[in-house]
């Protein structure tokens, strides 16, 4: 195997301060390229990365447009997005964020630039709550307790936890079942938020959950499988409560948001002028709290595509 016997340290400057930089093997002992897809990335250029305009208030909307040159055999990205060698992108950040644009040749990588989208929240105003575990357990156990045919298991209660970006919540329950012993339902969601569009009020903001998840899991007694018909009937009715269970969870997780946690923060001295424009769920202290930024609101622009900065996604989301 060849050996390399020359090296490139090559670095890209990014505001005077070193953005990256990596070793490029050149060439082995016979002149030969020893990877060819960083021998491409040395021929990348970029004519340019702007951000147009660069200063945008809430809800504003900046057009990100890029060019870059170089030899066939690369990939561009922008903040880990495929797109391609030249075009534009509208984006809506929700606070102030710089776009990083990069090229990939197999499995190498190389900074070629950045952009920077600012946004101006100087008329905003935030309100938070590190109360939001009780609303919710208080609002799930109401939920429950109003109903004929699913109760709480031994007497258990909503259990609320809130780490940051997500608000979860465990539910031990039974379900009412004729002609077969009650089964449990044990139920875990978690869910983030975010804010979206109205769909009752044109060009008006809300919050609404994002990236939720739902477990449901239904079982009875060993033996409760030995009682005649079991084998059909129970097993049908142990799907019908799963599925019944997951979505139910969905129209729960909905109104928690549109019916309590909403109306709480908008209770908060938020003037009726003012429109949701994000959310953080974060820990300080030991204690979940929730904070809901708003900001005058000239009406929700529709122009914003994949590139814009909304809600995290739940990093260990399940299916």
């Amino acid at each position: 195997m060849a050996s390399i016997s020359n090296v490139r340290l090559q670095s890209f400057e990014r505001s005077g301060a070193a953005e990256e930089s990596f070793v490029l093997p050149l060439q082995d002992q016979n002149g030969q390229s020893e990877d060819p897809s960083l021998e491409i990335l040395d021929q990348v250029t970029l004519q340019h990365f702007t951000a147009n305009p660069p200063n945008i208030d809430a809800f504003g909307v900046s057009t990100l447009r890029w060019q870059v040159d170089g030899p066939a055999g690369f990939r561009v990205r922008i903040d880990g997005l495929p797109v391609s060698k030249s075009g534009t992108r509208s984006v809506q950040p929700r606070e102030t964020h710089t776009f990083r644009l990069h090229a990939f040749a197999g499995q190498a990588s190389k900074f070629l630039g950045s952009a920077t989208v600012n946004v101006n929240l100087a008329q905003c105003i935030s309100r938070e709550s590190s109360l939001i575990d009780e609303l919710v357990a208080g609002v799930l156990k109401q939920e429950i307790d109003k109903r004929n045919d699913i109760y709480f298991r031994n007497g258990s209660k909503p259990q609320v936890t809130i780490t940051p970006d997500r608000i979860r919540f465990i539910l031990r329950l039974a379900s009412v079942l004729n002609n077969f012993p009650d089964p449990s339902v044990d139920i875990d969601v978690s869910f983030g938020l975010g804010v979206a569009a109205d769909d009752l009020v044109a060009f008006r903001r809300k919050l609404v959950p994002v990236a939720v998840n739902i477990s449901v899991d239904v079982s009875v007694p060993w033996w409760a499988w030995l009682i005649p018909g079991a084998p059909i009937g129970l097993a049908i009715a142990l799907d019908m409560a799963r599925d019944s269970a997951r979505k139910e969870m969905q129209t729960i997780v909905s109104r928690l948001v549109d019916e309590a946690i909403s109306p709480l923060f908008r209770s908060l001295q938020v003037p009726d002028a003012m429109e949701e424009h994000s959310a953080r769920i974060f820990v300080i202290e030991g204690f979940g709290t929730v904070e809901v930024t708003y900001c005058p609101g000239p009406g929700l622009s529709t122009d914003a595509g994949p590139l814009t900065v909304a809600a995290r996604p739940d990093p260990g989301a399940k299916g």
